[in-house]
């Protein structure tokens, strides 16, 4: 899901999908926080988000290839364990539910190579 103030995804009409590289003010590129396959999930924040005033806020949809999500699940530390593990790592970000994660840099530029390019809509 994406607002106005938060905007990663880029979405063509005809489906083909791109990400957008978004620093911090030192520069640093921000981690991108998605959620896999849960529908319910992104459904109650965009509820949460609306009733915040987030009016525009849109949830975005893309298809990856299964052995990304495979690896994310495999790699992924908890936020209490980023300063053990540092900032390299795939962050899970949602315990109630599955395959919520934060992307660092590395993982980014791994899902652009996993994204099935054509299956991207909102």
């Amino acid at each position: 899901m994406e607002g106005t103030g938060n905007q990663r995804l880029v979405i063509d009409p005809a489906g083909p999908v791109d990400i957008l590289i978004v620093t911090d003010t030192k520069g640093i590129e921000r981690t991108f926080f998605l959620n896999f396959g849960q529908e319910e999930r992104a459904q109650q924040f965009l509820q949460v988000r609306q009733s915040q005033g987030h009016l525009y806020d849109v949830i975005k949809s893309f298809e990856i290839a299964e052995e990304f999500l495979q690896k994310l699940r495999q790699e992924a530390i908890l936020e209490s364990e980023v300063a053990q593990f540092g900032r390299t790592r795939p962050v899970r970000v949602d315990m109630e539910f599955p395959d919520q994660f934060g992307l660092r840099p590395q993982q980014i530029e791994e899902l652009r190579n996993a994204i099935i390019q054509g299956t991207g809509s909102q």
